[in-house]
């Protein structure tokens, strides 16, 4: 056995205390380290103060951290270009304007509420590029959730209630915005044309989306309207589709079949933009804002055989566009079963137009159409031609026949409508009124009985006026 001597003993020592102090250490910060991992967590995200980050400074909006903002505008005014407003949960009214690419962030977007203070105005105003809105509950303005007419702006994980309209893209120069994984309900999205926007992953709960404009280059995917998946179709053709729907967009198309659907309470049921020579076909279209809009330079589009009812403005409307066919379809209880704005050259054929408030609605510079062999019954107005949407847009009509229908209980109005050919109807408990309009013909008309003389139709041109059926007929016709 080696024998050490009294330094060695001593610096070993030394050492072995040494080392013992570092082990203790170690083990201290083991446990602090342990301790720490397992202190209950509070379920929320830690309030705190506005902090610096590589990315731009983060601004916090309620909660109870020292110097947080109580009003979000506050927080938005106070940031710069990178920087985030970060809301805690809870309730804020206030209508918001942003003009800075900033980041918007909720806590929890079921519990993050912004409502609008001022109903009658917008409630989120984008007016910078790059700006990004998620994680919010925003409701309660009477014309719209979030409006941009920026670029590469990002609206994301929010739901969007009980507005005029939900999401306003607003102009037809905007690009590269993204609408990605929100619920809308009860508040319709409305696209004024652009390119380039994403929108995927969305709920649209008793809405959908409008184009108001044609859009191009748009990525529209893994949407849904009332569950059932939401179809948009760019550049597409010489297809048909029919698989189900929620609401169905076709823009710029050539040749495409929709039919055997069932649509209800969407924005348009189905829309059609810039197309040609497309068929709607054997669907029901029912509860919507409005069933058919074909707008937008489309032309040869044919509807034939829907049941179209129960939408709240119009079950078929048709506006910028002509050479449409609107034939054999079942049109009943909407504020306008068909209505034409600048839309000339369309045939409207043997449909079944009933019990709405206007049969056929004529609206500005529709002219040279042709409306025959329809049954027109029990309607406020069969056709009615003048200004409703607006009192001061005067409203014209010119070159268009009127041939082989069957009026019953309705009235046909004519307003600034001239040179039109109204002839061999059957006009049975109906009313025929004009005013300012001039140069029609009516002849060979069925007025409810036999007539030996020509039938007088009163009306107003400047003064009280007549225009006459030389020639009415004797007996109704076979329609």
């Amino acid at each position: 056995m080696a024998i050490q001597s009294a330094g060695q003993v001593s610096f070993t020592t030394m050492v072995v205390g040494v080392v013992g102090v570092i082990k203790k250490l170690f083990a201290a910060g083991i446990i602090l380290l342990l301790v720490c991992m397992n202190i209950p967590s509070t379920g929320r995200v830690m309030e705190q103060t506005s902090t610096l980050s590589t990315d731009g400074i983060t601004r916090y909006v309620g909660g109870s951290g020292p110097g947080n903002y109580t009003k979000i505008q506050d927080a938005i005014d106070n940031s710069s270009d990178g920087d985030t407003v970060f809301v805690y949960k809870g309730e804020y009214h206030e209508n918001l304007r942003i003009e800075k690419s900033i980041n918007l962030i909720g806590e929890n977007k079921n519990l993050t509420i912004v409502e609008a203070d001022e109903y009658y105005s917008s409630l989120i105003n984008i007016y910078a590029d790059e700006v990004k809105v998620s994680g919010f509950t925003i409701q309660g303005s009477f014309f719209l959730g979030v409006y941009t007419n920026e670029n590469s702006c990002i609206i994301s994980d929010n739901i969007i209630k009980n507005n005029g309209r939900g999401i306003d893209i607003g102009s037809a120069k905007s690009k590269n915005n993204t609408v990605h994984n929100n619920i809308l309900i009860d508040n319709f999205m409305q696209m004024r044309g652009g390119s380039y926007h994403t929108i995927s992953n969305n709920s649209f709960i008793n809405t959908g989306i409008e184009f108001f404009d044609v859009p191009s280059n748009i990525v529209c995917s893994n949407n849904t309207v009332n569950g059932k998946p939401l179809i948009y179709l760019e550049n597409k053709k010489d297809m048909i589709f029919n698989e189900e729907a929620g609401q169905i967009i076709l823009v710029s198309c050539e040749n495409v079949t929709v039919e055997n659907q069932n649509i209800w309470y969407t924005e348009d049921g189905i829309q059609v933009l810039n197309s040609n020579n497309c068929l709607i076909a054997d669907s029901i279209i029912s509860g919507n804002a409005n069933g058919i809009i074909i707008r937008d330079y489309s032309e040869r589009i044919t509807i034939f055989g829907n049941t179209i009812y129960d939408n709240e403005n119009t079950g078929i409307q048709i506006r910028d566009t002509g050479h449409n066919y609107i034939i054999n379809n079942d049109i009943y209880d909407q504020k306008a079963g068909i209505q034409l704005k600048e839309s000339s050259n369309n045939n409207i054929a043997e449909n079944y137009i009933h019990n709405n408030f206007d049969g056929i609605r004529l609206g500005d510079e529709s002219n040279n159409n042709y409306i025959e062999k329809n049954s027109i019954i029990n309607n406020g107005y069969g056709i009615y031609n003048g200004w409703k949407d607006d009192p001061y847009d005067i409203v014209s009509t010119t070159n268009t026949t009127i041939e082989l229908n069957h009026f019953e209980k309705n009235v046909l109005y004519l307003s600034f409508a001239s040179r039109n050919k109204i002839f061999r109807n059957n006009f049975i408990s109906c009313i025929a009124d004009y005013q300012m309009s001039f140069f029609n013909k009516w002849d060979g008309n069925y007025w409810g009985k036999s007539r030996i003389l020509p039938k007088l139709i009163f009306g107003i041109n400047i003064l009280p006026w007549i225009q006459i059926d030389w020639h009415p007929a004797q007996e109704p016709y076979d329609i």
